[in-house]
């Protein structure tokens, strides 16, 4: 139906439309989000992750466009530090990307993170993800995807000789001597990575306490000892499986990927990794229907846990001077619509609540995270480097057959050594 308009209602229409978008600029204004042109500095070392952050950063402009992020791709390490300070003091750098544990301390403990603790995304993420960025019941950041530690087990082997997945220690003991009895290799690990040895201490400590986190900081804060309990314990059990002859020959020699090729070629029944090898095991030729689980130790035989893992966290510089900008920015990045977008294209696990996944892989282990306990891994709260690197040192050496009190007394000289 046809409408026909005076020039005066036409002149009373303009004037409406030009009052309400007075008052729509105004009320913008008024609540921070300026129609004002901005530009959002934003700084990370995840450069493999560029194709994900350009299409988010496009849908984000799209929707905004006032507002442009500058995105930028810098190596890791002190250099990156120093980057954020100067940046972030010189009034240049307004959001950023940091490593959870001792660079999140860090730079909360200098003043550089605003507190985001009252933002309503906070609320979407699972717990895992608000932990990652948490310091002193503060959050400041939060974890934009995940993995874990895990056991990856050959599905069809363990059919065949009647396992299933442990939740308790016996049981995992019980589930290698069978194998082993059985002439299967129970298990490989990359132990010429010093990383991968921890995977081991992590998931075993992490059933023996809510936070294993607490022993590791102690250990660095010369509260407690590597002979001390349950520490000494530990170690002592990890040393058993070598004892045992549970890991495949050459193992000490092996690294992750020879660790995973062997699993994926259905070589050993288990790989110990992390969820981050799940995508390069399913995509290779032939490779077996694999589970995951954690390996456990004390605790409740009922309870599974999962290792938090995340990849990074992202925090604002309380200098910025477009605080609003980038809290929005960090809004929408952090919703399922780009969560999906984001862990698609970098086949990671989303930390958002309600993502939808397409990759079947990236499910099973979304699940098996959603349905255990988070416990906050060490590496997530230990400030010294030193005493880290120690650490991995004497886990590596445990796992490739060192004496256990030799090594250990030998790494606490060491750590005490350490001016901290």
């Amino acid at each position: 139906m046809k409408r026909i308009f005076s020039f005066k209602k036409i002149v009373v229409l303009a004037l409406m439309c030009s009052f309400l978008m007075v008052s729509v600029s105004c009320n913008r204004t008024k609540d921070g989000d300026s129609m004002e042109p901005q530009t959002l500095s934003f700084i990370t070392w995840r450069g493999d992750d560029s194709e994900a952050y350009d299409q988010i950063i496009a849908a984000f402009e799209a929707e905004n466009p006032n507002i442009t992020v500058n995105v930028e791709y810098f190596k890791g390490g002190s250099t990156y530090d120093g980057i954020i300070s100067t940046r972030g003091i010189g009034g240049e750098l307004d959001f950023y990307a940091a490593q959870p544990g001792g660079q999140v301390s860090g730079l909360v403990g200098a003043g550089y993170a605003l507190d985001i603790s009252d933002q309503p995304f906070v609320d979407r993420m699972i717990p895992g993800a608000i932990a990652a960025g948490t310091i002193d019941g503060k959050t400041y950041g939060v974890a934009q995807a995940t993995s874990t530690m895990c056991v990856f087990y050959n599905k069809a082997i363990f059919a065949e000789y009647g396992l299933v997945p442990p939740t308790t220690w016996d049981e995992f003991l019980n589930i290698c001597e069978t194998l082993k009895g059985a002439g299967v290799t129970p298990m490989a690990a990359g132990f010429s990575q010093s990383y991968i040895a921890q995977n081991f201490w992590k998931m075993m400590m992490g059933h023996y306490t809510p936070d294993d986190s607490t022993y590791w900081r102690q250990i660095s804060d010369g509260k407690m000892t590597l002979m001390d309990e349950p520490i000494y314990t530990v170690v002592k059990a990890m040393s058993s499986l070598v004892e045992k002859g549970y890991f495949v020959d050459g193992v000490s020699g092996l690294d992750k990927h020879g660790a995973a090729a062997l699993f994926a070629q259905g070589q050993v029944a288990m790989d110990v990794e992390g969820t981050w090898r799940a995508g390069t095991i399913a995509g290779t030729e032939g490779a077996p229907e694999f589970g995951i689980f954690s390996i456990p130790f004390m605790g409740d035989a009922n309870e599974m846990i999962n290792i938090v893992h995340p990849n990074q966290t992202h925090m604002i510089f309380p200098a910025s001077k477009n605080i609003d900008a980038a809290l929005k920015f960090y809004d929408f990045m952090m919703t399922p619509e780009m969560e999906e977008i984001y862990c698609t294209v970098t086949g990671q696990v989303p930390t958002v609540k309600g993502t939808p996944i397409a990759n079947p892989t990236i499910q099973m282990i979304s699940d098996y995270i959603s349905s255990t306990r988070p416990v906050l891994g060490h590496n997530l709260s230990n400030p010294n480097n030193e005493v880290y690197s120690n650490l991995n040192a004497t886990w590596t050496q445990i796992m490739v057959g060192g004496d256990v009190d030799t090594v250990l007394t030998d790494m606490q000289a060491k750590i005490d050594a350490i001016e901290r």
